[in-house]
Order: C-alpha cells, then structure tokens, then sequence
C-alpha cells in the first residue's frame, strides 16, 4: 500500500495519502514518518486522504489501540488540532466513523472530521488559493467547487 507524506511547514498542515490497501503497521509507520520529520511541528492540523484506499484490513482492537495511541501523542504535546478524514466511499466512510467513534471513546481531545473531498477539506482549514496551491495536482480535481 503507497502512502505518500506532504509537510506544509508554512501553512501548517500534513497532508496523507494512503492507497491501495492499508493495514494497521502501514498505517502506524506513516504516522511514525511524519512525527519524526524536522519539518513536523507539533499543532499541525492532519488531512489524511483515504479515497484511493482500496481495502482496509484493520480489526476493532488495532484500531482502539491506534486511537489511544494517537491520543496520548496529542496530550503529550498539549496541543488540539483539526483533523480532517477524506473518505468518500462507502468502505473508507465505515472505517473513519469507526476511528472517531473509538477516538471520542477514549477523549482523543482533536476536531475529527470526516469529508467526501478537498473543497471541505481546504474549506474547514481556510486554505486561500495560494495555500491550496500547494498540495498535488491530484487535489485540486474538484477545483471547480472551490
């Protein structure tokens, strides 16, 4: 599964995408990527792009570990941030409802959302045209609707 990592040290914003299929230590070793990037900083808000992910094979307990996990980084760092779940289908919808669900289960303590594409996405973070400019081209498919 290819998961490709943008850093937007100037605006603020981290920017994955996973596709193919995703499993739990995939998904694990990305977030550990982008934590130990010097362009990381901490208070970054997240959107995470699962809308060319295939097939997760990820269970229930993996997942509640995850989100324990990623609260626990986030409340280490005291910081809240807007993180932003890109998924339009059926089976990436399900997945993303259940990690926001175990997420507020354990008082993940973030603005989880969950979106059907980039104009909500750019839309909830305020991107201005030169903010949005500098995500790949494949985000701005939807430009129209910005």
């Amino acid at each position: 599964m290819p998961t490709t990592i943008n850093i937007f040290k100037e605006i603020s914003v981290t920017h994955v995408t996973h596709s193919g299929a995703l499993t739990m230590p995939e998904l694990r070793d990305a977030w550990k990527t982008v934590y130990e990037d010097p362009d990381f900083e901490v208070g970054m808000n997240e959107i995470v792009d699962c809308s060319a992910t295939t097939a997760f094979d990820i269970g229930f307990d993996e997942m509640l570990a995850f989100a324990k996990d990623s609260q626990a980084i986030h409340a280490a760092r005291q910081t809240k941030i807007t993180l932003i779940i890109i998924a339009p289908s059926n089976m990436s919808s399900k997945v993303a409802d259940m990690f926001t669900d175990l997420a507020a289960a354990v008082d993940h303590g973030n603005d989880l959302v969950i979106v059907q594409g980039y104009p909500e996405a750019f839309a909830l973070l305020d991107l201005s045209p030169e903010d949005i400019a500098l995500f790949p081209a494949s985000c701005h498919t939807e430009s129209h609707l910005l």
